[in-house]
């Protein structure tokens, strides 16, 4: 252990936190002298909190706090100021509701602090609605990054972001075959498709009620997980400017599905049928009263198509599809305490990145179980809670290599069977930063630093705006430069 010990705070003790932060910390803070200081939380949150602390072994004060979001109240300002004089804490962890994200680390950086900041960056209310609202998301990450550009004249602080595939093996190692392939032929990446479902089937008393990664506020997939395959876009599409060419503005078109559609997929009579009688008592509201309630509600599934541009020519294209309403294993009626993980929630990923002529790799992650609280070998197939699979394809008359390859993340890492993959994968964005601010780590090494995200912003801003203007009848193609 490290001879100096570097204080923490982290701001949210939600159940992302829970789950991940708080074990990661409790882990890994003794390796590399960084002891959690203090946990901020909303007042109602503190008992939670107390026991999540409790249960991962840190002994930490709580600082609770009023609800607010883009603005910082002057007695909140001055509660936390009080704290981090009597603390002097080194770093922040950001894992609040997004709503939030940008006067907490707008805060840090006033104070000289370094940040670990949870996906999205930022989000704001009413972005499906309000064309303002869409485009302050990019204006926010601007004023951070301007922000951080300020404080660093004082010292070389950081923020890195919690966009954990980019620490993937699997990830790193299908954007390390786009680069060689790209220079290889001078081909940049022509089509990219990503695509991820998560089955948070809600009902509809919950779509109107729930905080977590909620709806109620105007915003959806796009700001819960969204962030991450935006992201994932963005790298692939980057690795193919190994080749020497690449776009200079991308063209953005999106569509929503809010819950007053999923109103007219499944009805009042349909849950009836579903859930039984008691039904009517989960839920008093008539579909018709749940229509007004659901009004610009934000979205559950998106749509976005993305065209790459150079001199107004297309050179390239990629389309997401982002899902909360898929497969499922919920089967009953009253949601689980644990909305994070014990739900019925189960995750379907793949992607598909082209470079022309010359190669396809598509990533396969299927799941089919939603007890993730023990896997073993079984769990690497089809199905299972760590399944993860890249196939290749590739054109050996042109390229060479094998013609069909398929790689399992199990060959790329050595990861503890007995635990989901994704969740040690997790583990390394925390391990990173405690790397960095205990000195043993230079932050050119950072994998996820907040100015790499700037086109994801973009696009996340982007995909918002071009919903809005659809739904006003407006042009709904919005088109943005690829400049980082």
């Amino acid at each position: 252990m490290p001879d100096h010990t570097q204080s923490l705070l982290i701001a949210g003790v939600g159940p992302h936190a829970r789950h991940f932060y708080l074990p990661a910390i409790a882990t890994l803070g003794s390796r590399y002298g960084v002891r959690l200081a203090a946990a901020i939380e909303l007042e109602a949150g503190r008992a939670a909190a107390a026991s999540a602390l409790s249960a991962s072994g840190l002994n930490a004060e709580i600082l609770t706090v009023q609800r607010f979001e883009a603005e910082m109240p002057e007695e909140t300002r001055q509660a936390l100021d009080a704290v981090a004089n009597r603390l002097r804490p080194r770093a922040l962890i950001i894992a609040t509701d997004p709503l939030c994200h940008r006067p907490y680390v707008l805060w840090a950086l006033q104070r000289g602090m370094d940040v670990l900041l949870d996906k999205p960056i930022t989000t704001r209310r009413n972005a499906v609605s309000d064309v303002n609202a869409a485009r302050d998301i990019e204006r926010d990450f601007e004023e951070i990054s301007a922000a951080w550009h300020t404080a660093r004249r004082q010292r070389p602080i950081v923020v890195s972001v919690c966009a954990h595939r980019r620490y993937h093996p699997g990830f790193e190692e299908a954007i390390r075959i786009v680069q060689e392939v790209c220079q290889q032929t001078g081909c940049p990446v022509t089509n990219i498709y990503a695509y991820h479902a998560d089955g948070q089937w809600r009902l509809p008393e919950e779509i109107r009620t729930q905080d977590h990664h909620s709806y109620h506020s105007g915003h959806g997939k796009a700001s819960h997980s969204g962030h991450h395959f935006f992201d994932c876009v963005y790298r692939y599409y980057h690795a193919g400017t190994a080749s020497g060419k690449s776009a200079d503005s991308m063209t953005v078109y999106a569509s929503f599905v809010q819950p007053r559609g999923l109103l007219r997929q499944l009805t009042r009579q349909d849950y009836k049928r579903l859930f039984g009688p008691d039904y009517a008592n989960a839920c008093p509201y008539s579909d018709a009263e749940l229509d007004k309630l659901f009004q610009d509600f934000g979205e559950v599934d998106v749509n976005a198509v993305i065209t790459f541009s150079k001199e107004g020519v297309a050179i390239g294209q990629a389309s997401l599809s982002l899902l909360h309403n898929s497969f499922s294993r919920r089967g009953w009626l009253h949601p689980a305490a644990d909305l994070y993980k014990g739900n019925g929630r189960v995750k379907h990923e793949h992607h598909r990145i082209h470079i022309g002529p010359f190669l396809t790799i598509a990533i396969h992650s299927y799941q089919a179980k939603s007890d993730h609280s023990f896997s073993d070998e079984s769990d690497l197939q089809l199905g299972g809670n760590n399944h993860f699979e890249i196939h290749i394809f590739r054109n050996t008359r042109m390229i060479g290599g094998k013609e069909v390859e398929v790689i399992h993340l199990d060959h790329l890492a050595g990861f503890d069977r007995s635990r989901l993959y994704i969740e040690q994968v997790k583990e390394g964005v925390v391990g990173e930063f405690f790397r960095y601010i205990a000195g043993q780590l230079p932050e050119a090494d950072l994998r996820s630093p907040l100015t790499d995200h700037a086109i994801p912003v973009r696009m996340i801003s982007a995909v918002y705006e071009s919903h809005v203007k659809a739904q006003q009848g407006d042009n709904p193609v919005i088109v943005k430069p690829l400049k980082r």
